[in-house]
């Protein structure tokens, strides 16, 4: 699997003017995921039950989560789409900075 850089590191500018307006909402956030190939799976299914609680109490919800098919833009390919939304940015920066 080809190790894409930088997917996952975060953009400071991006997140300190996202929390400028952290009463807007509601906010969705979609999940392109690429899982390893020896239990990436199953790793990411244990992390998703150990955020739930997380999620709820942010007054988040997934709202989707399915493999994507064939792309018809560019190359390359997910093993899994999310999309969870928020109900404001600032319910959104909670869950993302929740030391839990």
């Amino acid at each position: 699997m080809e190790r894409r850089e930088g997917i996952d590191r975060p953009n400071e500018e991006a997140f300190a003017a996202f929390a400028q307006r952290a009463s807007d909402g509601p906010v969705y956030m979609l999940n392109l995921l690429e899982f390893q190939p020896e239990g990436g799976a199953e790793r990411y299914g244990e992390y998703g039950e150990a955020v739930a609680p997380l999620l709820a109490r942010a007054g988040g919800q997934a709202i989707f989560a399915g493999r994507p098919s064939e792309h018809l833009i560019g190359e390359g390919s997910w093993d899994m789409a999310l999309v969870v939304s928020y109900p404001t940015r600032q319910a959104f920066l909670d869950m993302v900075s929740s030391p839990e």
